[in-house]
């Protein structure tokens, strides 16, 4: 922890940094967090839960399309994190709409919801501009085509390939052949 620079460091890695490369990880105290595709709402309350750990002021913003799903998200991030949690209903794209125009700014995008390049690219889009500087998006399932799901090929792939090439991304990441990281200028 660092009180003067309201930050905390973490190191992630196979071996000792001095033999090995690892990843650090700063975790700044203010925060906001964003979660496309909330479903039960486990991540948000995983991440709610180590925003809590840690210091500062935080938030945890989701959004669910199913009805039911947000019921059952919403009554169990009420319980355990509070009025710190904000719990949407409807599309991703209307929801990143309402919280434009709130004025809304994140410091962390979790993309869990529809698995397709177009869900891909225009959630991104949608949510980049309340991204701030620095901001960091991980992207579950970059490699996913469940046919079951979609219609023809979701081409997930192709839409995390087409986030890596934006203008803000400073650095890209796969993480075991199914999850993207990227952080922005």
């Amino acid at each position: 922890d660092y009180p003067e620079g309201r930050f905390t460091l973490a190191f992630v890695g196979y071996q000792d940094e001095d033999s090995e490369a690892v990843l650090e990880l700063t975790h700044y105290w203010d925060t906001t967090q964003y979660e496309l595709g909330t479903a039960y709402g486990m991540s948000s309350l995983f991440m709610g839960l180590k925003l809590r750990q840690l210091h500062g002021t935080w938030s945890v913003t989701t959004v669910e399309l199913a009805d039911r799903s947000h019921a059952v998200a919403s009554a169990m991030l009420a319980e355990s994190l509070g009025d710190r949690v904000n719990c949407l209903r409807g599309t991703s794209q209307d929801a990143l709409e309402r919280l434009r125009k709130t004025g809304a700014n994140f410091d962390f995008l979790f993309h869990d919801a529809a698995h397709s390049m177009e869900a891909y690219v225009s959630d991104f889009e949608a949510a980049e501009p309340m991204l701030a500087p620095g901001a960091a998006c991980l992207i579950d399932d970059i490699r996913w085509e469940d046919e079951r799901f979609h219609s023809g090929a979701t081409r997930t792939y192709e839409g995390w390939r087409h986030i890596v090439d934006h203008r803000r991304v400073v650095m890209a990441a796969e993480l075991d052949q199914s999850i993207g990281l990227v952080l922005l200028s």
